[in-house]
């Protein structure tokens, strides 16, 4: 073949392959897609609270990206509880703990999303301290390809702040929660401290994080 042929086979050659690329990753587009406070959720969510709570809950708004109607249930999949603790859903109606797949199915129009309250995970951690996770999937039961999953990790922490941080000052509750990338506290020391340490332990009790608190005589 003559150069001229080649460059205009590679040519063709490269645009197939282009919109090869382009049909794959419009194929790829979710029909059905997971959202809180009009933010976009990911495959994971941390929610964290008190052991001694009656429950930790996450919630997910899901809305319908096709082009038809949907009816859509909800499974759950404990991938590891606390030895003791409890999970259980509400999807319209709140199930029982030992309820996998809703019996009840919402309706959902092109473009339409549930309504705030219609989910909510929820984990009773029983005074139990420990991370759990449980997955969610939310699928049309009338094509189960259409489908979106998220996995809630459910952080039960130890009860209450040291005393002694107490009485040297104040620290508020991590936040934002639940969270996703990162978690916040503020502060105040008290005059008599000049700097204390906030230090963060796995549940194995190793040191992962160490901060330093600076007492600049105002909140952080």
């Amino acid at each position: 073949l003559s150069k001229s042929k080649e460059r205009i086979m590679m040519k063709k050659l490269l645009f197939i392959l282009f919109s090869v690329f382009l049909t794959a990753t419009f194929a790829k587009a979710q029909d059905l897609t997971l959202s809180w406070n009009d933010k976009p959720l990911g495959d994971t969510l941390v929610v964290f609270g008190d052991a001694n709570d009656a429950e930790i809950v996450a919630h997910a708004v899901v809305t319908n990206n096709s082009g038809k109607d949907m009816n859509v249930k909800v499974s759950r999949q404990q991938h590891f509880l606390v030895e003791g603790s409890l999970s259980q859903f509400c999807w319209g109606l709140c199930y029982d703990p030992a309820t996998t797949v809703s019996p009840q199915y919402k309706l959902l129009e092109p473009g339409e999303s549930s309504p705030d309250a219609e989910f909510s995970g929820h984990y009773l951690p029983l005074g139990f301290v420990g991370n759990s996770y449980v997955e969610y999937t939310f699928f049309n039961m009338d094509n189960i390809g259409q489908s979106v999953s998220i996995i809630v990790k459910y952080m039960a922490t130890p009860a209450g702040i040291a005393e002694e941080a107490m009485v040297n000052g104040t620290v508020s509750e991590i936040y934002p929660n639940p969270a996703t990338n990162y978690i916040s506290l503020d502060y105040k020391l008290t005059n008599q401290v000049n700097s204390a340490e906030v230090k963060i332990y796995n549940l194995m009790g190793s040191e992962v994080k160490n901060a330093l608190l600076e007492n600049n005589g105002r909140d952080r």
